[in-house]
């Protein structure tokens, strides 16, 4: 038995289909979804927030963890065909930003954010205490610092900038390039990026870009 409602078969196939690598993660997949249904909130357009759980990592979509878990060759098949199958009607713009946003942190950064969300600090105690580890979240406890926090992501990353930008990731740093610069950047300047990636004081995503004499400057 799975008990994914057809919207987040639908979410989860459209991440499948267009993005299989953050597919391929568990948590990923969580917070991709997490970001497309808050965006739809704030964007007041359908949304479901419902089902939220608490475990150590952050929120996520208590149905979804489960059967991605647990059944998860028929999580695959069931997710693709409805969303092949237009069961749910998909926001592609939004969808591309939130699987491009999803990229610009590792999956440590994005625990240690969506803990700083009221909704899951609010059953903290019981999350860490309790035996399972896991916890029903109360959408009453989503306060407006939460609502702020999401809206943040929602302006820092317009289409625009998503549609125009690549990323390149070395080891655990991720830069953000203009589609133009791309090619360019990974031909002449990678080890300038490994050497950026090697500072620890230097917080992701790094957004870089080729001056007007084609060298790579932090911006």
């Amino acid at each position: 038995m799975m008990f994914s409602d057809d919207r987040k078969f639908a979410l989860s196939g459209w991440l499948q289909v267009h993005e299989r690598t953050l597919y391929n993660r568990r948590y990923k997949l969580q917070i991709f979804l997490i970001l497309y249904e808050f965006f739809s909130e704030i964007e007041n357009d359908e949304a479901d927030l419902n089902f939220l759980f608490g475990i150590e990592k952050g929120p996520v979509f208590g149905a979804v963890w489960t059967d991605y878990g647990k059944i998860c060759d028929r999580f695959h098949i069931i997710s693709k065909s409805i969303y092949e199958d237009k069961v749910i009607k998909i926001n592609e713009d939004r969808a591309r930003r939130c699987a491009f946003i999803v990229q610009t942190l590792t999956e440590e950064e994005w625990s240690s954010l969506m803990k700083k969300l009221n909704i899951w600090k609010a059953k903290k105690s019981e999350i860490l205490n309790y035996k399972y580890k896991i916890a029903e979240l109360d959408l009453t406890d989503l306060n407006d610092e939460d609502i702020n926090l999401i809206t943040m992501l929602n302006n820092l990353y317009p289409s625009e900038l998503v549609e125009n930008s690549e990323i390149i990731t070395v080891k655990e740093k991720i830069f953000v390039v203009s589609k133009v610069d791309y090619d360019q950047i990974i031909q002449n300047h990678m080890a300038r990026l490994e050497k950026l990636a090697k500072k620890p004081k230097s917080h992701n995503p790094v957004f870089v870009k080729l001056d007007d004499e084609g060298k790579l400057v932090v911006e």
